[in-house]
């Protein structure tokens, strides 16, 4: 019994698993990767244009990993005042990864491209004043 419950999913998980293949749900995933890449390319050279650096474009991921060491040399403390001063939710690196330097943040564009917008400019204002 139980090696048909470990070594494979039970068979009434595949045929549900099946509904994600029909045309309706595969046009609701495009439609979503869609709306994603558009928030990532709004997001990517409106980082760049405020000193971030980005190693990889993101592709297949809602956030982007950038590196801050033209704005900052403490993620933590960054993200921390950027929340408290406008309201902007991102986290630093390292709450990710032990190895990266102090300089990273990890920004998620989850929300609709408006928000988006929006905090990319609190963000440039933050930076410049």
């Amino acid at each position: 019994m139980a090696q048909h419950l470990f070594i494979c999913a039970p068979s009434f998980a595949q045929e549900a698993a099946l509904a994600c293949f029909e045309p309706d749900a595969m046009r609701a995933a495009e439609a979503h990767r869609i709306e994603l890449q558009a928030r990532r390319d709004l997001l990517i050279p409106r980082l760049e244009a405020m000193g971030f650096q980005i190693a990889a474009d993101p592709d297949g991921a809602f956030y982007v990993f950038v590196d801050a060491s033209n704005v900052t040399q403490n993620s933590q403390q960054f993200c921390t005042d950027l929340i408290r001063q406008t309201g902007v939710a991102i986290t630093p690196g390292v709450d990710f990864s032990g190895t990266l330097p102090p300089t990273w943040i990890r920004i998620a564009y989850t929300q609709p491209i408006a928000r988006l917008e929006e905090a990319m400019q609190r963000m440039a204002d933050f930076i410049g004043g």
